[in-house]
């Protein structure tokens, strides 16, 4: 798809989104006109009431109030709104994963196998849950994190055949996963959600030499530490006040090349399709709350789904990019929270 329709569609859609905002915003300043009442024809009209400078003030000092009051009200509505929630204390949380995947070039003509993967992931963060306001059995999961993940062929349990070639990389993330979940008692809670991550690290290779048809595009991600990012889809049980299981999919595309403004032109693409989706899942769990988890969870997924899809050829869809490395994997965890 043209990458100019992309950006005018967005265009459209900030546009959109200021109408209805300025429509909200809209100050009825004129004076209001009495019109007679036939039936009250000939009753004298009560006289205006004449305001000091001080009254004068504090009226409209109000009206902006309410005015920029219910503008705040609709911003909440499409980001993420706080009316809708009652905020507990954010919680220290340690998080340790070991998961097994798959790594290679999604690049097209490539033609040699990478090796099955292992991978140790330590994150240190904060975990939120808050209580929606419409329904005491439903609550928003919040993850914020930083970590560190190391993964290479050597931590996978299988063989490793001599046609593979072998990969040992690291990296440094910041992100953090959201989502819905059930209160099953007073401290368990069943959460889906969705995660993103940005990665600073580097990769090696090892093993099977690599034909000259292949080297180039590999050589590219051997020097110096890369970016990168990670999105994930998986499911939280917190078992009491210290303790939570986890299990993800993840994917994590490291970058051959870094080119800033068409990395932010993909993640505005990405994330106003987020927010969207965000918003459709809030109007709905207003009205059915029990569902807001699972409605949040498949709409947040199938839009991750679709990136995957899109990023295979171009890192930075819709621009005119490199493929990237790509690592999947399928991660089971143990969190404690304090």
């Amino acid at each position: 798809m043209n990458k100019h329709f992309i950006l005018f569609v967005c265009a459209l859609m900030l546009f959109g989104f200021n109408c209805i905002i300025a429509e909200d915003n809209i100050i009825d300043n004129t004076a209001i006109v009495n019109i007679a009442d036939p039936e009250t024809e000939g009753e004298e009209t009560a006289e205006p009431e004449v305001l000091e400078d001080d009254e004068e003030m504090d009226a409209w000092g109000e009206e902006d109030d309410e005015d920029f009051g219910s503008a705040l009200s609709l911003l909440d509505n499409l980001f993420n709104a706080d009316y809708l929630y009652e905020w507990e204390e954010k919680s220290p949380t340690i998080n340790l994963q070991w998961g097994f995947g798959t790594a290679g070039l999604t690049k097209d003509g490539w033609n040699q196998n990478f090796s099955d993967i292992g991978s140790i992931d330590t994150k240190l963060g904060w975990t939120e849950v808050t209580n929606i306001k419409n329904s005491s059995k439903i609550a928003k999961y919040d993850f914020n994190y930083f970590g560190f993940n190391v993964s290479q062929s050597d931590l996978y349990y299988g063989d490793i055949m001599d046609e593979d070639v072998t990969m040992k990389s690291w990296n440094i993330a910041l992100g953090g996963n959201s989502g819905y979940g059930w209160r099953i008692a007073e401290s368990s809670l069943l959460s889906l959600y969705t995660g993103s991550t940005m990665n600073w690290g580097k990769v090696s290779i090892a093993g099977a030499p690599i034909d000259s048809m292949n080297l180039s595009a590999v050589n590219v991600f051997l020097s110096d530490v890369h970016f990168g990012h990670t999105m994930s889809s998986g499911m939280n049980f917190r078992m009491g006040r210290y303790m939570n299981l986890n299990a993800e999919y993840t994917f994590q595309d490291i970058y051959p090349r870094f080119k800033l403004w068409k990395w932010l032109g993909s993640g505005i693409c990405t994330g106003a399709t987020s927010g969207l989706a965000s918003w459709f899942s809030k109007e709905i769990g207003d009205r059915a709350p029990v569902v807001l988890p699972v409605v949040n969870f498949v709409l947040q997924s199938a839009i991750q789904y679709g990136y995957y899809e899109l990023t295979k050829e171009a890192v930075s869809w819709p621009f005119d990019t490199a493929p990237p490395l790509r690592q999947e994997a399928f991660k089971v965890g143990l969190s404690f929270t304090f």
